[in-house]
């Protein structure tokens, strides 16, 4: 896959945005991933016994905006 889901990190933003006069604003922020199937496949002799799915996120970027 090219990445590893067990690293981490952190990070911090800074945002700017207008507010409409007598408005009170507050910042939403949304993480955004890409989303990957994984088949993990359990076979023994030749025949397939067991098929588990799993779904790991890469994280990309966090957006943000201004919200009333």
């Amino acid at each position: 896959m090219g990445f590893n889901i067990t690293s981490s990190f952190s990070n911090s933003i800074t945002y700017s945005g207008n507010i409409a006069s007598g408005k009170l604003g507050y910042l939403q922020t949304r993480e955004v991933y890409d989303r990957y199937t994984v088949t993990q496949q359990y076979i023994k002799l030749g025949s397939v016994i067991d098929t588990k799915y799993v779904y790991p996120r890469k994280y990309l970027w966090t957006e943000n905006r201004i919200g009333y």
